[in-house]
């Protein structure tokens, strides 16, 4: 994978963190927390896909990486034309016809250019004026914005996720709302499973909310170390 690295990093661009550039979840959610505090955002959604690495359109990916990576694509057909054959107990046999081979070295790189074009045509459904803006860490897809840009960043992941292997979980989806826009984003958000929240959500290994749950967070993993050296 190492004489792919660079070609996946800019088959990817800015978009999909997970492709091997340093400090991709850092950098993911900082621009999102940067969003989030714009006096122009109202929200940002989080949104989690229900077993997304077996899920993903194994031949959409393939064909997809021909053009994004074209230099990864022989190496790519020969894993994934073949189907891998899965022994369960009992003499069973299963065959591996989607998704990726999970922890090979290849899987997330191919992950992340397989839903390129999937985070692209999301970008295509956003209204002229005030469209979100959107990153991915592997199969967290984030976007922050006006809550009725949001709700169309929604309704385009529901509509266009299912043909690409991208199927989205509303109840591990968080909106993470600013107080006086919590009314709005009821009405907006509603008859979607779509949890709503206005303390905020852990992701991606920190937090994007009010500065109250910040502290919350940070001084429980506070009070965790401490008891850890103590214990020490």
């Amino acid at each position: 994978m190492q004489m792919f690295s660079n070609d996946v990093v800019r088959g990817v661009g800015n978009i999909q963190m997970c492709a091997g550039q340093k400090g991709g979840s850092e950098a993911a959610i900082h621009a999102m927390r940067i969003v989030f505090e714009d006096n122009e955002a109202d929200a940002v959604l989080l949104i989690d896909a229900s077993n997304a690495f077996n899920a993903l359109n194994r031949k959409a990916s393939i064909h997809n990486i021909g053009r994004l990576c074209p230099i990864m694509y022989t190496f790519v057909c020969n894993l994934y034309n073949v189907h891998a054959r899965l022994f369960v107990i009992g003499g069973k046999e299963l065959k591996s016809a989607e998704g990726t081979t999970q922890g090979g070295p290849e899987s997330m790189a191919i992950y992340a250019l397989g839903t390129i074009p999937l985070l692209n045509k999301i970008v295509e459904t956003q209204p002229n004026q005030n469209p979100i803006k959107q990153v991915a860490f592997a199969d967290d897809a984030i976007g922050g914005g006006k809550i009725i840009s949001l709700r169309k960043y929604w309704d385009a992941i529901v509509e266009y996720g299912p043909a690409f292997g991208y199927h989205a979980n509303a109840e591990k989806t968080w909106l993470v709302v600013k107080s006086l826009k919590e009314g709005e984003a009821e009405v907006a958000f509603e008859g979607t499973g779509v949890r709503i929240t206005v303390e905020g959500k852990r992701h991606l290994g920190a937090v994007i909310g009010s500065m109250e749950y910040k502290d919350e967070f940070v001084l429980s993993m506070v009070e965790e170390w401490v008891e850890q050296i103590e214990m020490l």
